[in-house]
């Protein structure tokens, strides 16, 4: 890509390129670019030619900001990410790329990778980030700041992790059974199998899928056996687990104010969401006809779902929708064209956050649009995992066996 001669005025053009299995690229371009933090003092002063150092180019030693600072002004040229930051900069033949290392947006950092370890879930409390691998089976605690692993338990291959105050828990897809171990790791401790289920319980499995939700004192998971599925619970201590609901596909599981929400269908892909309370019962429809929700997620108020669009396929775009948990109409939060809802969802009192293909995005409390906050690499097809805290997004990458976490934006 080259630019005409030069000009004052930015130049972009941002095409939308979207790949099943990679990121979404931004290539948009320009001949000059604000100064960059990091683009001034000692980091360049004595290279010459082409270079980034500490997250900003230099020329010739200077900071490098406009093609008119270029020899060859007419073959220069700053390329943008999606994120509108200059990631590529040419200059007289001279190419320099400036990124985190890992060819993602700025920002992004890797807190874990193991190839071949696919972070099936992840939790965060305090400063650790709590993740579940398949098919390594491990249970690790990882610092939010980074650095080796701590290793609690091992199992067969856990499909989904919670934590509280006091233990860290997990359902293994192999082994149909709920177990936990202390935060500082310790003895893992078996609090129910699948096998233990009153109402036929024997033959039952978990979906790789699976939710696991820890809410006081009780544990709730959804599984399946027999073409059906099922959300049960059980004590914390352990105990025989109740069957909260059942239905042919369950999918995502929220616990909130002592009821249980959930989406079910008939078919896999139009179904309803529900409420049922802790102990089972006769379930409220809250919206009928919902297509499949990728998540699900809720704060004081609203229960929240990020869905395709129902002609996902021919007319892409992602939906994230709401209805109040006490029931009302269901209305659309935000909608964007020329993307899969493909991914996972969480909120909190800063906002709305959602991964899907590679691109990480906040929608600020109280604020009608949204923005990318951060974008990777070979952005895995399914994001397996998200979790907050006060300051960062954490998510689970499948695609390439890692954990990365980015800033929420201002």
């Amino acid at each position: 890509m080259r630019l005409a001669p030069q000009s004052s005025i930015f130049t972009y053009f941002l095409p939308a390129l979207l790949s099943i299995g990679s990121a979404v690229c931004g290539c948009g371009s320009h001949n000059s670019y604000p100064t960059t933090s990091g683009a001034s003092g000692a980091g360049g002063a004595t290279t010459s030619g082409l270079v980034c150092r500490d997250g900003a180019f230099y020329y010739n030693g200077a900071p490098f900001t406009s093609c008119s600072q270029c020899s060859s002004p007419g073959d220069c040229l700053f390329e943008l990410d999606s994120l509108d930051h200059p990631y590529r900069a040419t200059c007289a033949g001279e190419v320099a790329v400036c990124s985190n290392g890992n060819g993602d947006s700025p920002g992004v950092t890797t807190l874990w990778q193991d190839g071949g370890a696919v972070p099936k879930g992840l939790a965060v409390s305090g400063s650790s980030v709590y993740v579940a691998t398949c098919p390594r089976g491990d249970i690790l605690a990882i610092s939010t700041e980074g650095g080796p692993p701590k290793s609690l338990a091992k199992d067969n291959c856990p499909a989904a992790i919670a934590v509280d105050e006091q233990a860290v828990y997990w359902v293994d897809f192999n082994k149909a059974h709920v177990m936990k171990v202390g935060r500082d790791g310790g003895d893992p401790i078996q609090l129910a199998s699948m096998s233990d289920i009153p109402d036929g319980g024997a033959g039952s499995s978990f979906s790789t899928h699976a939710r696991l939700v820890v809410d006081g004192a009780f544990i709730y998971w959804n599984f399946s056996r027999a073409g059906q599925s099922s959300i049960a619970k059980v004590s914390i201590d352990g105990g025989t687990p109740l069957t909260v609901a059942g239905g042919t596909t369950i999918g995502p599981v929220v616990v909130r104010g002592g009821l249980v929400y959930y989406w079910t269908s008939t078919n896999g892909t139009q179904g309803e969401l529900r409420a049922v309370g802790a102990d089972g019962g006769s379930p409220t429809t809250l919206v009928a006809d919902v297509y499949q929700p990728w998540d699900l997620a809720a704060d004081d108020l609203w229960l929240y779902w990020l869905t395709s669009a129902s002609d996902w396929g021919s007319n892409n775009h992602t939906e994230i929708k709401r209805v109040m948990l006490t029931g009302s109409a269901s209305e659309t939060v935000t909608s964007e064209s020329d993307s899969y809802g493909i991914g996972k969802l969480a909120v909190d009192s800063t906002g709305i956050y959602w991964m899907s293909f590679g691109k990480v995005q906040q929608l600020p409390a109280g604020d009608s649009s949204s923005k990318v906050i951060a974008e990777v690499r070979n952005g895995s097809v399914e994001c397996t995992s998200m979790a907050l805290d006060s300051g960062f997004v954490y998510w689970g990458d499948s695609y390439n066996y890692r954990v990365q976490k980015a800033a929420k934006a201002n």
